[in-house]
């Protein structure tokens, strides 16, 4: 569902002095109280100079390592002491850690090197090594052996998006005595740097169970009050399937910084997608979109939102259309919107539009590509540029169930090749075997091309089980069972069922109005199915002409009939059907023969087989106009399209002697 773009904002922005006593912190864990000349403690690899002075190597590069390079503190020239325990009680501390928590460390202790007296120096002397933290100081000439003030200088050369200065110094701090390092307080910053850089590390790997440990070892060294921090706990959270504890975090991180856009999307996400709570999703996403009036991505999934779950039509379209004005060539909003504006609006032309403006954006991407070929096939027929779409989509994912499923469809509906069809779809299955849309779309083409209703009843139903409000596979599977099963009961069941579910698609409202009318006799339900199938799509012809023959059988409703039929023939006028169904209206409520054999003859404009048109324009021709001879040929045709029209009443009407 959302990419992970973020780049996390000061941990400490909000707190200018935590900031100082991190640094502060962090140079104190490397405290020497004096300058060692001959001794190396180091974690990792070293070698003998001819000289006998042992000379350090550099640390191995290695991203999921973290490497400590301890420098010498500013001598104690003044002072008799030359030697404390500092250092290596530090030393000591770091690779406990790292052998308690099992962490890639490697730490260096190097005397071979003069302190540093810029943070420039220090850091070319870590670059040299590799190193990702370089840490030194000063002693201000405390001249005691367990206790002292000094100041720490750091300087972090790995990049992880810390978000606080990569090179400070603390100022003068006291150090009480060797265990207040043991016990690591005086580490806390250390050990945050050090948790912090793995963390980002593990996450960048995608190990979120690593990231998450790591990031909470952070979280119980500073005050929970960052929103950064509990931000990306979050997101592994997210990222692990955990979408309770998900939750939570996002919720602290928006607690903490009300104007953190990224949680409120993600929590949204988490409403949308695993709890089902609409109205909460959509709460949050206003919230985004309010705070910031220049980011298209809050805008594209709240139009998703309204589009998918609130039928807020003509909000999303605005919603899109402000995204792409903000991300002019972004393909997936281009995308969406065609979609929109082609299953909604009926606007084909715009729809087709925003495809070809998409496809300019990103000519390659495999779901574009399927999506625009199945547009193409359904709503202009071009089942060769169709075609070709979807076999350039799989040239670039081959392994693509949508691309897969809608190829077998653009076959078997533009091409009649059903035997291809069934290899695509097998295919799509071995990909995607727990695919519901798939699974179903089997289903419909071993029913309808293969006759195999049985098998298409048990795909059906592993589809449904997999994908239970699918919209589509309720509909085609109430259909085999009232058609095939003549089982009007079970069909029923899945209406109610898809209509329980607030599934309230138009074409499945209409089916159900059908089913209503022709196995219960339920006109009053089948009425009230059609016209809400209409208040979701008043551009549907089917469902006008359906509900017009409706009005006209059980109602008496001539005027309604008529109307609703006009639509119809408006919004489809190649529609054969509502040509016919307007000609009864026409003859039966008005005696318009006139206005019926217009009707006919629409219809064979449309086409001139056409079996009914030919048969009642003969009809009318001599019932209506007395023009036997014509209609008499009219008839003779129809009856040589299709032989079963001669029949003996209709042989009685035209004046034939039945043969």
């Amino acid at each position: 569902m959302i990419e992970d773009i973020q780049k996390f904002f000061g941990l400490f922005k909000k707190h200018p002095l935590k900031a100082t006593a991190f640094a502060i912190l962090s140079c104190l864990v490397v405290l020497s109280m004096a300058y060692l000349v001959t001794r190396v403690e180091i974690i990792g690899q070293r070698h003998a100079t001819p000289s006998g002075i042992t000379k350090l190597d550099a640390f191995i590069d290695s991203d999921s390592s973290f490497n400590v390079l301890i420098l010498p503190f500013e001598p104690l020239d003044g002072c008799q002491f030359k030697e404390t325990q500092l250092e290596e009680t530090i030393r000591r501390r770091l690779v406990e850690l790292a052998e308690e928590e099992g962490l890639d460390l490697s730490v260096v202790f190097d005397t071979s090197q003069a302190c540093p007296s810029t943070f420039n120096e220090g850091r070319a002397i870590g670059e040299t090594f590799n190193a990702d933290l370089v840490i030194w100081g000063d002693f201000y000439e405390q001249c005691y052996t367990d206790t002292t003030k000094a100041c720490l200088k750091y300087a972090i050369l790995r990049e992880a998006n810390y978000e606080i200065q990569t090179a400070g110094e603390t100022g003068i701090q006291n150090i009480v005595s060797m265990s207040d390092i043991s016990d690591g307080h005086l580490l806390k910053d250390v050990d945050y740097i050090i948790y912090w850089t793995l963390a980002q590390e593990a996450r960048r790997i995608h190990n979120y169970q690593r990231a998450v440990r790591y990031f909470k070892k952070c979280l119980s060294r500073h005050p929970p009050d960052s929103s950064e921090l509990v931000f990306v706990i979050g997101l592994c959270y997210y990222y692990l399937g955990d979408y309770f504890k998900s939750r939570s975090f996002f919720e602290k991180c928006v607690e903490i910084n009300p104007k953190r856009v990224t949680a409120y999307q993600f929590l949204a996400g988490i409403f949308a997608d695993h709890l089902d709570d609409y109205e909460g999703a959509r709460t949050y996403l206003e919230m985004a979109c309010s705070l910031d009036s220049t980011r298209s991505d809050s805008r594209h999934q709240l139009a998703n939102l309204l589009e998918e779950h609130f039928e807020e039509y003509n909000s999303a379209k605005v919603l899109y259309e402000q995204a792409l004005e903000l991300e002019p060539d972004n393909a997936s909003i281009c995308r969406n919107l065609a979609i929109l504006l082609a299953e909604r609006f009926e606007d084909y032309g715009s729809a087709r539009g925003f495809f070809e403006r998409a496809l300019e954006f990103e000519p390659n991407e495999p779901e574009l590509l399927a999506s625009f070929a199945s547009f193409l096939a359904d709503h202009f027929q071009e089942y060769n540029s169709a075609r070709l779409m979807l076999e350039r989509a799989l040239e670039f994912e081959p392994d693509s169930d949508l691309a897969l499923r809608n190829y077998a469809a653009v076959l078997y509906e533009g091409f009649q090749d059903s035997d291809s069809a069934k290899v695509l779809l097998e295919r799509a299955l071995d990909v995607a075997p727990d695919n519901g849309s798939c699974l179903c779309s089997y289903a419909f083409l071993l029913g309808d091309a293969f006759q195999d209703f049985d098998s298409a009843k048990d795909f059906y139903k592993r589809g449904l089980e997999l994908e239970p409000n699918n919209v589509s596979c309720l509909r085609n599977y109430a259909i085999l069972l009232e058609e095939v099963f003549q089982d009007y009961k079970a069909a029923k069941m899945l209406y109610e069922r898809a209509v329980g579910l607030g599934l309230e698609e138009p074409r499945l409202l209409g089916s159900y109005a059908l089913l209503m009318k022709k196995h219960f006799q339920d006109y009053d339900a089948a009425r009230m199915f059609y016209e809400l199938a209409l208040k979701k799509n008043p551009a549907d012809g089917n469902v006008h002409s359906n509900l017009a023959v409706l009005l006209l059988d059980h109602f008496e409703d001539c005027i309604g009939a008529e109307d609703h039929l006009t639509r119809a023939i408006e919004l489809e006028p190649l529609d054969n059907t509502h040509h016919l169904n307007m000609a009864t209206v026409l003859v039966e409520c008005f005696r318009d023969y006139s206005g019926a054999k217009t009707q006919y003859r629409m219809m064979l404009e449309n086409n001139p087989s056409d079996v009914l048109a030919n048969l009642y324009m003969g009809r009318i021709l001599v019932t209506g106009f007395q023009e036997h001879e014509i209609g008499l040929q009219y008839y003779e045709r129809a009856c040589e399209l299709d032989p079963s029209m001669r029949t003996s009443a209709n042989d009685r009407i035209f004046g034939v002697a039945s043969k």
